[in-house]
């Protein structure tokens, strides 16, 4: 489409080395006119972003398991702060025991929970 329009080209796509290894490259054309505004060659260009497409894949996977992470931090804090389901009887007492608990006593029991989390196995909460 590019060469019909005369338009600037630009793609990502995968190339077959030699060894039969497809690598990511990311491609740009771009038109050279004469003074009448004729095409009279396109200079191109190819960069293998291989290893960057790899690092992305990697970043999304941690952005993927840092949120569920999150998500599952969000329950937990629920949990410490008396969630609904638990009775009544026992909420008042732990409405008590948490007005008594300092800051660093709730964020160590946080950071126990997260070891918990992190080490148990891999199941929603």
């Amino acid at each position: 489409h590019a060469f019909e329009t005369g338009e600037p080209f630009q793609s990502e796509h995968r190339f077959r080395r030699a060894n039969g290894e497809y690598r990511w490259h990311f491609s740009r054309a771009v038109p050279m006119r004469d003074e009448a505004g004729r095409i009279t060659m396109w200079v191109e260009s190819n960069t293998d972003v291989h290893d960057i497409k790899l690092v992305e894949a990697v970043l999304q996977e941690q952005a993927a398991e840092l949120s569920d992470l999150h998500r599952r931090s969000q329950r937990v804090r629920e949990g410490i702060n008396c969630p609904r389901q638990i009775p009544k009887r026992r909420k008042s007492s732990c409405d008590r025991r948490n007005r008594s608990s300092t800051p660093e006593q709730i964020d160590h029991a946080e950071t126990s929970v997260f070891r918990r989390i992190k080490g148990g196995p891999k199941r929603d909460c």
